[in-house]
């Protein structure tokens, strides 16, 4: 099976199927005119780290999974406790929101030093809250660039991003789209 068939098959990108190549989880064999040759044994190997991925594992544990140096009980045993805290994140700003919207009226009348208090209170308590952490653009290409010159390899990076160098992405942008995007080689 070629990389296109394989792309429809999955319903996730070239770039997301080359990233798993390039991350050592999948090493298809070449053919004489060396494009990859995908058999059903890589298919089936796509489509579990494609679920352990939508779960939440990431690229280190799947590899673990993959090599028999972990056990999957004990990875997924591992992510549920991760989930549980965020779900437990999650549901403290759920409520903290119902709070607020049922007490305050506007912006303007936000009274932030009584929430910001109660979330304090709670975190001192043990509860979390769900943070959102954003990176600028010009820092996550800076960072990229940078690994790529210590590495020594020529970095692709996404100039529809590029344009917008000031505006943050937010923590959690997903790799896998598959509309096109322009890319430039940086390095």
């Amino acid at each position: 099976m070629k990389i296109n068939e394989l792309e429809d098959l999955l319903g996730v990108s070239k770039a997301t199927i080359r990233y798993y190549e390039d991350q050592g989880l999948v090493t298809p064999p070449r053919m004489e005119n060396g494009y990859r040759d995908y058999s059903d044994e890589e298919v089936q190997l796509f489509q579990k780290i494609i679920v352990l991925r939508k779960l939440g594992l990431g690229i280190p544990e799947i590899r673990d999974l993959i090599d028999g140096k972990v056990e999957l009980h004990d990875v997924l045993e591992g992510n549920v406790e991760r989930l549980r805290t965020r779900q437990g994140e999650i549901s403290s700003a759920i409520e903290l929101c119902g709070k607020i919207e049922a007490e305050t009226a506007d912006f303007a009348s936000l009274d932030s030093p009584k929430y910001l208090k109660h979330i304090y209170e709670n975190e001192q308590q043990g509860r979390h809250f769900a943070e959102t952490k954003e990176i600028s653009v010009r820092q996550l290409n800076l960072a990229i660039t940078l690994l790529g010159m210590l590495a020594g390899t020529p970095v692709i990076q996404n100039k529809e991003f590029s344009e917008h160098s000031n505006e943050p992405l937010p923590a959690d942008i997903r790799a896998n789209k598959k509309e096109g995007s322009s890319r430039i080689l940086v390095g």
